[in-house]
């Protein structure tokens, strides 16, 4: 099976820092739990990323059990390549992804 390569957009990884600083400062090493999880996510796209629903325009999405999150993509199935758009909040508003 061929894995496909992910690169993560600036705004994703803007995403993924202001959440890892926010669940650091709850409970010490809480944040870098997070980023384990998010990690290990993006190895499960990158190996199936066509298992995930579409979601908005040309974007899937994958839904993060232990943190509400979903991590939004695209995926190119010519060049085997994955981009990671967001690592979106449940809490925010979906009208948001619109924008992506």
């Amino acid at each position: 099976m061929v894995n496909y390569q992910i690169i993560v957009s600036t705004s994703a990884e803007m995403d993924i820092q202001e959440s890892f600083d926010y669940y650091n400062a709850q409970k010490d090493d809480l944040g870098y739990e997070f980023y384990d999880e998010i990690h290990k996510y993006f190895l499960l796209i990158a190996v199936n990323p066509f298992s995930f629903p579409k979601s908005v325009k040309h974007t899937r999405r994958c839904v993060v059990r232990r943190f509400p999150f979903n991590i939004i993509f695209t995926v190119d199935k010519q060049t085997k390549l994955i981009i990671i758009v967001a690592v979106f909040h449940t809490s925010r508003n979906p009208a948001d992804l619109q924008n992506l």
